[in-house]
């Protein structure tokens, strides 16, 4: 988030009214790709940072807190980035426009319209994580008829030991119009009444 501050981030170091600041990130001097974020120093909790990197075009954030020296916060920090981009690799679970299920249409022409993902969806996982993500398909029904192709329906959430990880849009594959007869708009509302959506 907020992905204009990493100019500010990513300063080596800073002159302002004839007064030069070097940046207290370690990173931003020896690890490659990195671009942020803050460091800090409590007697209490010790050296601290939140870092950043980009790789291949993958971001990852870290924490490093009750370090016990500058030296261990930087050694730590560069190991714990090591591991993130070695372990974590970003995986395509759907491409654009993949089907994801389907939601009953009320007084349609066909009573069923698939829903797709309007965007490809990658998630960031480990090899135990990808064994491990469960999907949860939420679609906001009863939907009526007429329905337009690309309209939001709901959402599909990724989630990993009962914990919702990621989430995004789904959306109608296609058009469905309004049935015309008189007789099947009324049959359809029965049974929307009786079962509902």
């Amino acid at each position: 988030t907020y992905p204009e501050y990493y100019k500010y981030y990513g300063q080596r170091e800073f002159t302002w009214n004839k007064i030069s600041q070097k940046n207290r990130n370690p990173l931003l001097f020896d690890y490659p790709g990195a671009d942020g974020m803050k460091t800090g120093y409590t007697k209490d909790a010790g050296y601290g940072l939140v870092g950043s990197a980009i790789r291949d075009g993958r971001r990852l954030v870290l924490v490093v807190a009750g370090a016990r020296s500058l030296d261990e916060r930087r050694l730590e920090a560069q190991k714990i980035l090591d591991w993130g981009f070695k372990q974590f690799r970003p995986i395509e679970i759907y491409g654009a426009n993949d089907r994801v299920g389907r939601a009953r249409v009320w007084g349609g022409e066909a009573h069923w319209v698939d829903l797709v993902t309007p965007k490809a969806i990658r998630l960031m996982l480990s090899p135990t994580e990808q064994q491990k993500v469960t999907v949860d398909l939420h679609y906001t029904g009863p939907l009526l008829a007429p329905v337009k192709a690309g309209a939001e329906a709901g959402s599909i959430q990724f989630n990993l030991e009962g914990r919702t990880v990621a989430e995004f849009p789904i959306e109608t594959a296609n058009e469905i119009a309004s049935v015309s007869s008189m007789w099947l708009k009324a049959w359809d509302s029965l049974l929307y009444m009786i079962f509902g959506g």
